[in-house]
C-alpha cells in the first residue's frame, strides 16, 4: 500500500506519542472506516424501506405520546 510521505510521518508521530506501532493505528483506521460505511449503509436500507413503505402519521403521533408519558419519570 503506498502512503505519501507526509501522512506516513503524521502516523509515526502519532504512533510515537500512543506508543503503538504503525500497523496498529492504520488497523484502528480500517475498523473505524468499515463500522461507519455499516453504519450509513443500515441508515440507507432504512431510509429506503421508509420512502417504499411509509409510517403511517398515527405511528408518529403515539411515539409522541408514549415519549410524553414516560421521559418525565426518567432520572437522566
Amino acid at each position: 500500500m503506498a502512503i505519501e510521505a507526509e501522512l506516513l510521518r503524521s502516523l509515526d508521530d502519532l504512533a510515537q506519542r500512543q506508543r503503538r506501532t504503525r500497523s496498529e493505528i492504520i488497523l484502528d483506521a480500517c475498523r473505524a472506516y468499515v463500522r461507519s460505511r455499516r453504519a450509513l449503509d443500515t441508515d440507507a436500507l432504512y431510509r429506503r424501506a421508509y420512502r417504499r413503505i411509509p409510517e403511517s402519521s398515527s405511528v408518529g403521533e403515539v411515539q409522541v405520546l408514549l415519549a410524553l408519558a414516560v421521559l418525565p419519570e426518567e432520572t437522566w
